[in-house]
């Protein structure tokens, strides 16, 4: 059976990416608001409240949300690889034939040793 840790190792390095990319985003539009905030509260900027907000909420969620991801895929994306690797478990490592309905622990096609899919549960975690 091949091993498919490369894939979790590309999903981790995608994670890394996404996180060096945005935190620094989310750090900055924290940054902004905080050092914003007392003149937004004192009514001396100029625009509504309400306008305020969703300013503030457009700066801080997108980033804030690719941040949440980010720190998933490269702590814990459990679930997402899973997801991801859902139907390999159904075909042979080594020439990708469908090994669903054989009989036996041989490859039909490259008669490589079969070993029977396990089922993943969430228990299994």
């Amino acid at each position: 059976m091949i091993d498919y840790g490369w894939f979790r190792l590309i999903v981790r390095l995608v994670g890394v990416l996404v996180m060096i990319y945005f935190a620094p985003m989310l750090l900055m539009s924290i940054a902004s608001l905080a050092i914003n905030l007392p003149s937004y509260l004192s009514g001396a900027a100029g625009p509504e409240f309400s306008y305020i907000i969703f300013s503030i909420l457009g700066a801080i969620i997108p980033p804030a949300a690719a941040t949440a991801v980010g720190i998933y895929f490269t702590f814990n994306a459990r679930g997402f690889i899973r997801w991801c690797m859902r139907d390999l478990a159904n075909y042979c490592g080594a020439c990708g034939y469908d090994i669903r309905t054989l009989t036996t622990n041989r490859c039909p096609e490259c008669n490589n040793t079969i070993t029977p899919p396990t089922s993943i549960t969430p228990s299994s975690r």
